[in-house]
């Protein structure tokens, strides 16, 4: 009995059951289908490529393309060790932001469903958000408000997709 529970206790403490970002991806989203997909070290270079700061304490990260309707959205699902640096992750790529003036001079917060969600504009409307111990950041083509909020409200990190 007492292995078990020393078992139960380092599972719980390592994250045993915890689910990669890919696993955390619905198969389609408001009727669109996947189309690609990275994930792991490939997609974390993506990010890093993308990125002028460091990319720090990143546990997994999936970079999925939908595509459906003549509407289309790219996801990216970073996972960290815990809520508290997904949060502190996803601030501090809010503040870099401001730094760099066609990122910052739109950046704006407000709150859906209880997330402080951060949107920008780059050609189009970006948005990005932590939930538990992921951040989330889509940027959706040719989908109105209410659909995007709908994809907002439904992502859970450690739950999986409510539709």
């Amino acid at each position: 009995m007492k292995k078990l529970i020393l078992i139960l206790i380092v599972c719980l403490l390592a994250g045993c059951g915890e689910k990669k970002a890919v696993e955390i991806a619905p198969q389609e989203m408001l009727g669109m289908e996947i189309m690609w997909m990275e994930q792991g070290e490939k997609a974390l270079t993506s990010v890093e490529k993308s990125h002028i700061g460091n990319i720090m304490f990143v546990k997994d990260v999936a970079i999925i393309g939908y595509r459906g309707g003549g509407k289309s959205i790219t996801l990216w699902i970073t996972t960290y060790p815990n809520s508290t640096i997904a949060e502190e992750e996803t601030e501090r790529m809010a503040r870099a932001m401001l730094h760099f003036e066609d990122w910052g001079v739109h950046l704006n917060r407000s709150r859906i469903d209880g997330n402080e969600v951060y949107t920008t504009l780059r050609d189009v409307r970006h948005y990005f958000w932590s939930d538990g111990r992921c951040m989330f950041y889509i940027v959706p083509k040719n989908l109105n408000q209410t659909e995007i909020e709908r994809i907002i409200r439904s992502i859970e990190c450690d739950s999986g997709w409510t539709w």
